[in-house]
């Protein structure tokens, strides 16, 4: 017999992340005793991460980001700057890139490849999206009005929180940077 439960778990990051899990009885057994043992302590607390965004017209960078290359027509450039923190390998910055329009019940996603390039002569890197497409859709039939609302380019991503550099990435016009930090709670434990 299997079981299925939609529930919200922690996994020793912040924030809450909606997962289904789908396990047997004695897997049920193993869940509860895995979600005994496994702590993680709640908090507010989140850097506050300075965002810009700069097009080729009103490119005018701070001496931070200056080596990085202005946005070409049609691009923007999206800059990160991460403030300085205490154990900063305690977090990790969660990146999803979308779009948000006007769509149905249906769901929805776009395809679109992010790369990582080197910026020549510096040693930096930074991510580059230069196209993307409409990715596949359900076809149900909905009943209910269109509504606003994000719809994902590709899967999210996470990068190691780093305040040194500021993170840099080239986007169409048309596309959305959506970000949040994440931070663990507890210590590395060993398996008995």
């Amino acid at each position: 017999m299997t079981f299925s439960l939609l529930t919200q778990t922690k996994l020793c990051f912040e924030p809450f992340q909606r997962t289904r899990i789908t396990f047997d009885r004695a897997g049920a057994a193993m869940m509860l005793c895995i979600g005994m043992t496994t702590g993680c302590a709640v908090t507010n607390e989140s850097p506050h991460i300075t965002s810009s965004i700069y097009t080729a017209t009103n490119h005018s960078p701070e001496a931070s980001f200056s080596m990085f290359p202005a946005p070409v027509k049609g691009m923007t450039q999206h800059v990160l700057q991460l403030p300085k923190q205490d154990n900063e390998s305690d977090y990790e910055v969660e990146v999803q890139l979308g779009k948000t329009e006007l769509a149905d019940c249906n769901l929805k996603g776009y395809w679109g490849d992010l790369a990582q390039r080197n910026l020549e002569g510096w040693g930096y890197s930074f991510y580059e999206m230069t196209e993307y497409s409409e990715g596949m859709s359900t076809m149900v039939m909905c009943y209910e009005p269109k509504t606003t609302r994000f719809i994902p380019i590709g899967d999210a991503f996470k990068f190691k929180y780093n305040s040194r550099l500021p993170k840099v990435f080239y986007l169409p016009a048309d596309v959305e940077l959506t970000y949040r930090t994440w931070k663990t709670t507890q210590r590395y434990q060993t398996t008995n």
